[in-house]
């Protein structure tokens, strides 16, 4: 897995670009987030427009960043889930946890 961060105003925007399994980038954007987190940031979209596939590994990474930001008072929000990452995250009722929106600018609007 990897991805990128951009800033955008106050709000941090993360693009993943691969498959979401698991693996060191995985633990790095972990750690990656929990520092944007120290230095006052709160705003998070994470666009999973490039990612074809995630397993319970990548969707325990994902379910860790949202955790990590909500109890920091933050608040992420996911856009751009196609269909077959959207039933991935369905199944496992992780969908219930997970602010969504349709496009980027959709996700950034929403601050």
């Amino acid at each position: 897995m990897s991805y990128t961060i951009e800033k955008q105003d106050d709000i941090l925007l993360i693009c993943l670009n691969d498959p979401v399994w698991s693996g060191v980038e995985s633990y790095q954007l972990q750690d990656e987030i929990r520092a944007q987190l120290k230095t006052g940031a709160r705003k998070f979209v994470m666009d999973l427009k490039e990612v074809g596939t995630v397993n319970s590994l990548g969707i325990g990474v994902i379910v860790s960043s949202l955790v990590s930001i909500k109890n920091m008072g933050g608040e992420l929000r996911f856009c751009e889930l196609n269909p077959r990452t959207l039933a991935a995250f369905e199944v496992s009722r992780v969908v219930l946890l997970m602010q969504m929106d349709k496009t980027r600018a959709e996700a950034l609007a929403g601050f």
